[in-house]
């Protein structure tokens, strides 16, 4: 899983991820199996604010903001 977030967000972040809506605006996911990476990309960097299954992905990162 680490290889394939890796390759994905270093090389081309929005072409792999899709934006998220309401709550969660600015931020994009990216799917890897049953698992979400909720990140947002500031300039040039990528930050990664969680990676959760997707049942409970979008609740528990809500709650972190």
């Amino acid at each position: 899983m680490r290889k394939a977030i890796e390759k994905r967000l270093q090389t081309a972040p929005h072409d792999y991820g899709e934006p998220l809506r309401k709550s969660l605006k600015g931020y994009w996911k990216l799917r890897v199996g049953d698992y979400r990476v909720v990140f947002k990309v500031i300039e040039s960097e990528v930050w990664i604010l969680g990676i959760r299954h997707r049942k409970s992905v979008y609740m528990d990162i809500g709650t972190r903001m």
